[in-house]
């Protein structure tokens, strides 16, 4: 069970590792990397700054 934000983190990660206008900028997609904070600390790079929410209609939303 992964947190929300990791989720959206790791979908918003494969989907920028699919579309071809990254991969010819950054390289192959086996080379792109992604930590959530940049930071010397190794704990802190783990960490995905979020912000949970709900809108109007009561649906949860990870920003």
């Amino acid at each position: 069970m992964e947190p929300t934000a990791l989720q959206c983190f790791n979908h918003t990660l494969d989907v920028l590792k699919a579309d071809p206008r990254i991969t010819v900028r950054l390289g192959a997609s086996d080379d792109i990397r992604a930590w959530g904070s940049n930071s010397s600390s190794r704990v802190a790079r783990q960490q995905i700054p979020h912000q949970i929410y709900k809108d109007a209609q009561g649906q949860e939303h990870v920003r």
